[in-house]
This record gives C-alpha cells, sequence and structure tokens, in this order.
C-alpha cells in the first residue's frame, strides 16, 4: 500500500512538473510570436514518449520531449502533433496533455 503511495505520489509530482513545461512552452511561444494564433505542440511517438516518461523519474529533465512548431511546419512521420489556440493556452490542463499526449486517461489510471 506505501508503494501504491509513493507511486501515485511520484506519478502526479511528474506530470504536473510536465503539464506546467508544456504551458510555459506554449506561452513563450505566442510571447515570441505575437502575431501568431496557432502553433502545433510536438512530442516523439506517443508510445515512446509515455515511455520516456513514466521511466524517468519526477527530477528528470521534460524539456526535450515536447516542443513547438508553426501551424504551417508539417510534422515528421516519426512525431506526433497536436493543433492548440492561443486562446486555449489556460484551458490546457493536466488531464487533456495526459490524455492527448500519453494516452493517459486518469480516470482509468
Amino acid at each position: 500500500m506505501i508503494q501504491q503511495n509513493t507511486e501515485t505520489l511520484e506519478d502526479n509530482l511528474r506530470f504536473n512538473k510536465l503539464s506546467k513545461l508544456i504551458q510555459t512552452k506554449l506561452s513563450q511561444y505566442f510571447e515570441t510570436y505575437p502575431l501568431a494564433v496557432q502553433c502545433q505542440l510536438v512530442c516523439f511517438d506517443r508510445d515512446e514518449t509515455r515511455r520516456k516518461v513514466l521511466s524517468y523519474d519526477i527530477y528528470s529533465d521534460f524539456d526535450k520531449l515536447f516542443w513547438v512548431e508553426s501551424i504551417a511546419k508539417p510534422i515528421s512521420s516519426y512525431s506526433y502533433g497536436h493543433q492548440i489556440d492561443k486562446k486555449d493556452i489556460d484551458k490546457l490542463d493536466r488531464e487533456f496533455i495526459l490524455d492527448t499526449f500519453l494516452g493517459i486517461d486518469e480516470e482509468r489510471g
């Protein structure tokens, strides 16, 4: 039971860190390109990204797992991207990020 609670706490910290990182990256992109109204949040293949996120500890650097691209740039066949509207940045919560980019539904576990 203690092991499970520790894993849940570590997962929560990991996912919170990841969510904050993604929101920061998106905010920085729109500050750098103030005329942009959309961008693409990109990660490696979803399965590979999920594996890396879950295998890293909570102190790992997730920075290189996600990046932001112009909406006009085609996504590589080796990557996964999702279109983000500037007006929706505040709505991108942890649940959205986990479901969209890692395929993890927090309700299912």
